[in-house]
C-alpha cells in the first residue's frame, strides 16, 4: 500500500523523521529488523473491536465506534526465529508503533466524551415540563422492559424446570420398567431351572428303579449277583 495512511483512518502510520524515509515505506507493514537476518514485514490485521453489549439501550457517552477497525496489537518482543526477546533486544519500529497506537486510541476516547458534550437544555416552563416527562416515560419504558425480560427469563427457567422434571420422570419410570421386566426375567429363569433339576431328579430315580427292578428279575432268574449291586 503506497497510499498515505489517514485514508485508512491510521495518522500515526507515517514517516518517523523526515529525514529517515525508509522506516515505513509501507504503511500496512510493521518491519522487524534482526541482525543478520533479512527483514521480515507483518502485516497489520484490520481485526473488529468487540464492543459488548452492556444493555439494550445506548449508554452514555456512546461506545467509540472505529472505521476502519483498530489497529492489531504487536508484541514488541515477538521473534520467529524461536529465540525469545529482552529489552535489549527490543525492536525499535515496533515499540514506536505501540506507543503511537495508543496516542491514537486515547484521542479517539477523547472525541468519543468531547463529541458527546452538550449544555443543560433550557427553555420554557412547558418545554422543560415536556423534557422532564420525555426523560421519566424513557425510565419508566426501561423498567418496564427490564421487568418484562424478567419475567420472560423467570418462565423460561420454569419452562426448562418442568421439561427436566418430565424428562427425569421418564428416565425414572424407563428405569423402573427395564428393573421389573428384568426381575420377571430372572424369576422365569429360576422356575425353568428349578423345573429342569426336578425333572432330572425324577428321570434318575425312575431309571434307578427301572434298573434295580431289572436286577432283581435277573436275580430271581439266577441267584448269582453278578453285578454285585445287591447285598
Amino acid at each position: 500500500m503506497t497510499k498515505d495512511s489517514t485514508v485508512l483512518g491510521y495518522p500515526f502510520l507515517s514517516k518517523r523523521h523526515p529525514t529517515d524515509p525508509v522506516v515505513y515505506e509501507d504503511k500496512s507493514s510493521i518491519l522487524h529488523r534482526v541482525p543478520h537476518r533479512p527483514a521480515i514485514v507483518e502485516p497489520i490485521r484490520r481485526v473488529k473491536a468487540p464492543i459488548k453489549a452492556r444493555s439494550v439501550y445506548d449508554v452514555y457517552p456512546a461506545p467509540a465506534h472505529y472505521d476502519p477497525a483498530p489497529p492489531a496489537r504487536v508484541n514488541p518482543y515477538h521473534t520467529v526465529y524461536g529465540e525469545r526477546k529482552t529489552c535489549v533486544q527490543e525492536t525499535d519500529d515496533v515499540t514506536h508503533y505501540m506507543h503511537e497506537r495508543t496516542k491514537w486510541m486515547l484521542h479517539k476516547e477523547y472525541e468519543r466524551y468531547h463529541g458527546t458534550w452538550k449544555p443543560y437544555y433550557y427553555g420554557t416552563k412547558v418545554e422543560q415540563e415536556q423534557y422532564k416527562s420525555y426523560l421519566r416515560q424513557g425510565l419508566k419504558q426501561q423498567i418496564a422492559d427490564k421487568a418484562k425480560r424478567f419475567k420472560e427469563a423467570n418462565a423460561k427457567k420454569s419452562q426448562d424446570a418442568k421439561q427436566v422434571e418430565e424428562l427425569c420422570r421418564n428416565f425414572d419410570e424407563k428405569a423402573y420398567a427395564a428393573q421389573i421386566s428384568r426381575k420377571e426375567f430372572l424369576f422365569k429363569f429360576r422356575d425353568a431351572n428349578k423345573q429342569l433339576i426336578e425333572e432330572r431328579e425324577q428321570i434318575r430315580k425312575l431309571e434307578r428303579r427301572n434298573t434295580i427292578s431289572l436286577e432283581r428279575l435277573q436275580l430271581q432268574l439266577n441267584p448269582i449277583n453278578w453285578s454285585c449291586t445287591l447285598k
